[in-house]
């Protein structure tokens, strides 16, 4: 029996612990450089990209390189 206060306690504390780490963080970033946006697949990557940072708050910057590939790696 002392096992399982044990553990509650401990997964409580490191629940509380998650939570004020998700008060304090600091806004997420993404920057994606894609090979091309011509293209529908590339295309669909960054709609599902900027859903998905949408869903979590997050801020994302993208680019086309336009298959220049110095051009996506000053990206």
């Amino acid at each position: 029996m002392p096992v399982k206060i044990k553990t509650k306690a401990i997964l409580s504390g490191l629940l509380a612990m998650s939570m004020v780490a998700c008060v304090n963080a600091k806004p997420l970033t993404i920057g994606m450089s894609f090979q091309e946006l011509n293209n529908e697949y590339f295309v669909t990557m960054k709609e599902s990209l900027e859903q998905s940072a949408k869903d979590i708050n997050a801020t994302v910057y993208t680019a086309d390189a336009a298959h220049d590939v110095s051009k996506q790696i000053s990206d």
